[in-house]
């Protein structure tokens, strides 16, 4: 079964661009949940923003 149907993923340069859209997702509107993660660092805590900001940076980070 053929999942790249237009053959971008062979680009370099489509690799690239996603890359940066990631990134400016991951660290843009995701800010907010590593703000709130280290809010409840220093409180010596964790809530929901923790899971989502170790959620999304195990990812990231992944697939990068």
């Amino acid at each position: 079964m053929q999942t790249n149907m237009f053959r971008l993923g062979d680009a370099a340069w489509y690799r690239w661009v996603s890359f940066v859209l990631a990134a400016v997702v991951q660290f843009g509107p995701g800010r907010h949940f590593y703000r709130g993660a280290w809010n409840q660092f220093k409180a010596r805590s964790s809530n929901m923003d923790t899971l989502v900001a170790l959620g999304s940076t195990t990812a990231f980070a992944y697939s990068a």
